[in-house]
């Protein structure tokens, strides 16, 4: 559901469409566009995901924290969740409304990232810098933002081998400080009409070879730079992409996304139709983590994973068994945990123990190794 709370900008990024041609900032009332939604959600019979597309969202702190106040009383009545785009200059001064604006319902929120090279933020006119980047991304992982995506021009002001190595320096960085939370994008300088790139793009080291873009569909680019030819800016970006996303599987192989984050962005892509770049890439892939957090959250509530249950519920909670034994391969599997495996529905986890003559201590090994591969959750009942 898209809403548009302004029109204009107040920023003038080289780049930017709005930016370079609005003359003024023009804010709607935030009682009118709390009126519009409601209306909306009134109409709507489904769990909704408002999508603000204002470029400047952010922009007014009072007046955003009086639409947050209203939206977090809507959700008092419908269920729905948001997305928005936010400044990082602004939300570096303002660090107090990401907590807010999560509590509002805000599970997505885009900024703009563009370069890790300070010169070039600068050369643009983004009133942001890496720093402060770095920063948003902290704060927004910290408060436990379930998704925080931004953008980076490959080809643009300058770029060069060393800004493409700065760049790509500087997004695995992020992506280290924030496991699960970043959804990296990419794309070309595009010379939109009435942007400072567009009527002088050689104040940026810029050579437009197709100023209209007749050639481009934003997957190649239109232009080179000093130190760069056009298809070495497309391999650049190829590079990039593949750092960030060999970077992403790093991260879920060696365990360092944790669980809470990834059964958020599960739930928001089966209640929502939110898909981040985590699940799309790398959870999706994999049918039985699929059905895992599927039937997790279709029975809310009902089903635990092992590092949920309590020491009684280590005992009397029901073994249940996730996926059909058609996806499994028994050969990975030792016989306590295909006897376990065979078992599950039927069988407690004291019963499991009598019936396999062990300890409890022994039988946790096999019981958390199998939940770690999504394959096992557990109940109160059989």
């Amino acid at each position: 559901m898209s809403v548009i709370t302004a029109r204009g900008c107040p920023y003038r990024c080289a780049f930017c469409f709005e930016g370079g041609n609005s003359k003024n900032l023009r804010l709607r009332r935030a009682e009118d566009v709390l009126a519009e939604i409601e209306e909306r959600l009134k109409r709507s019979t489904r769990p909704r995901y408002l999508f603000f597309c204002d470029d400047t969202f952010t922009t007014h702190p009072v007046r955003l924290k009086q639409i947050l106040a209203g939206l977090k009383a809507l959700r008092e009545k419908y269920d729905f969740v948001w997305f928005c785009e936010g400044h990082p200059g602004f939300l570096v001064k303002h660090p107090e409304l990401i907590r807010e604006m999560i509590d509002s319902g805000m599970v997505r929120m885009q900024i703009g990232m563009e370069s890790g090279v300070a010169d070039v933020l600068r050369a643009y006119g983004k009133q942001a810098s890496p720093a402060d980047i770095k920063k948003v991304v902290e704060l927004c992982y910290a408060e436990g933002l379930p998704q925080l995506t931004g953008n980076y021009i490959i080809g643009g002001a300058f770029e060069s081998p060393a800004s493409l190595a700065e760049t790509t320096k500087t997004v695995l960085a992020l992506l280290e400080l924030a496991p699960g939370m970043l959804d990296i994008s990419t794309t070309f300088i595009m010379p939109l009409p009435g942007t400072e790139i567009y009527q002088h793009p050689e104040k940026f080291g810029i050579t437009l070879e197709d100023r209209e873009c007749l050639t481009n569909l934003e997957d190649f680019p239109v232009n080179h730079t000093e130190a760069l030819s056009l298809p070495e800016i497309c391999m650049a970006r190829s590079r990039l992409i593949t750092a960030v996303s060999n970077k992403m599987k790093q991260q879920f192989k060696e365990g360092l996304i944790p669980k809470t984050r990834i059964y958020t962005d599960f739930k928001l892509a089966f209640n929502y139709g939110i898909a981040a770049g985590y699940l799309k890439f790398i959870y999706a892939k994999d049918p039985i983590m699929v059905a895992y957090y599927q039937k997790l959250i279709e029975y809310q509530g009902l089903l635990k994973e092992w590092h949920e249950l309590s020491e009684w519920e280590k005992n009397n909670a029901v073994i249940q068994m996730i996926p059909d034994f058609s996806l499994l391969d028994i050969n990975g599997f030792s016989p306590v945990e295909l006897d376990i495996l065979a078992g599950a529905g039927r069988f407690t986890i004291a019963e499991t123990v009598a019936r396999l003559n062990c300890t409890p201590a022994d039988l946790n090994i096999p019981l958390k190794s199998l939940s770690d591969r999504y394959l096992i959750l557990f109940s109160a009942f059989i």
